[in-house]
């Protein structure tokens, strides 16, 4: 009789050792009023648009699921979306079980229980679905001036950063707070991010998202004001005329990223002809590299727009150009001063600032 009890007892201690030393996070739920058959999928997302699959499984009739996350996914925002629908849920990949109920129609309001990371990851969406309304509020709100509106997404934004910045204050080795820092990052100079990582824990440095950070700031840094512009060999709008940015040297150069496709960059052409007029007779050379991959589209745009300067393209499209990763393109147009030592003097300047910057120089 001991010897059971004893051995009952040494059975349920290893559970519990085994439980809590479980690493897989175990993502189960359900989901009211959902339409079966379906299948939900869980999704990692690598760009705005883009994702990659991370697992899948059946609803049952009473709208339950459940499935296992790989481990590598672990400390990451997932999101769980029923397939051939526009129900979708985020959550946190932790160790242990989480577990997300909710109504298909609303299941991005669907409740999310987990351990500590999922409970923050609730009070910062919470957060967002309620500044979401006073946005929507904001946009119906008819009558306003444009000092009125302006005032109101002033203080709407002054609440947004309040809260992120309590928040990540009050969590330093929180992957909620790392992904929360993480959101603006394509708006952020590189002296920004180097201030953000510094708030956290260092066992965050091997996350992900902080190195993606990192290395964001890094390249930022290589295409800094001081920094030597990095050089490339392309081709000019024949596709087949070599092109190099080195090969400018000694002369005042202004580099203009944009494509055929981006509405912004084609308003942008029209100021840019005016500063090509006014000075490159001056000295300065304008330089449009174009993020285009279709060849013909370039050219039209080209001819179009009226573009009388340089032209250069690898014609590799958008974030594919290893030029646009070297200069950390994250946003059309995008545009740098290089001086004649081939060093930058200025970036993401355009419009007034950029004349007299231009006018500063060649009075000289």
């Amino acid at each position: 009789m001991l010897k059971s009890w004893l051995m009952i007892l040494l059975l349920s201690t290893g559970s519990v050792m085994a439980a809590g030393k479980e690493k897989y996070c175990t993502l189960e739920g359900e989901i009211k009023m959902l339409k079966t058959p379906a299948e939900v999928m869980v999704l990692q997302r690598t760009g705005e648009f883009e994702s990659d699959s991370v697992t899948a499984a059946v609803v049952d009739a009473q709208g339950h699921f459940r499935l296992k996350i790989p481990l590598k996914y672990n400390g990451l925002v997932l999101e769980i979306r029923v397939k051939g629908t526009h129900d979708f849920c985020n959550f946190i990949a932790e160790p242990g079980t989480v577990h997300i109920a909710g109504s298909s129609g609303k299941f991005y309001l669907a409740a999310v229980e987990g351990k500590a990371e999922n409970k923050r990851w609730n009070e910062y969406q919470k957060f967002q679905y309620e500044m979401s309304k006073q946005q929507n509020n904001i946009f119906r709100q008819s009558g306003l001036s444009d000092e009125e509106r302006k005032r109101m997404f002033d203080a709407f934004a002054e609440r947004q950063k309040h809260f992120t910045d309590s928040f990540m204050l009050a969590n330093k080795s929180s992957v909620v707070a790392l992904y929360m820092a993480r959101v603006p990052l394509p708006m952020m100079k590189h002296t920004q991010i180097d201030a953000v990582l510094q708030q956290f824990d260092k066992k965050l440095q091997a996350h992900p998202y902080y190195k993606e950070m990192k290395a964001r700031a890094d390249v930022l840094r290589r295409v800094a004001p001081d920094a030597v512009a990095p050089d490339f060999k392309v081709v000019k709008e024949d596709g087949k005329t070599p092109i190099q940015l080195s090969s400018f040297r000694g002369k005042y150069v202004l580099l203009d990223f944009w494509a055929s496709w981006c509405v912004p960059c084609r308003e942008e052409n029209k100021h840019t002809l005016t500063i090509y007029e006014k000075f490159h007779p001056k000295g300065l050379e304008i330089v449009s590299f174009s993020l285009d991959h279709d060849l013909a589209d370039w050219q039209k745009a080209i001819e179009k727009d009226g573009i009388l300067w340089n032209n250069a393209s690898d014609l590799t499209g958008g974030k594919r150009s290893k030029v646009a990763q070297e200069y950390g393109i994250d946003g059309l147009p995008a545009i740098w001063l290089i001086g004649p030592d081939g060093k930058i003097i200025a970036e993401s300047i355009r419009g007034e600032e950029l004349e007299k910057m231009l006018e500063s120089i060649f009075r000289k």
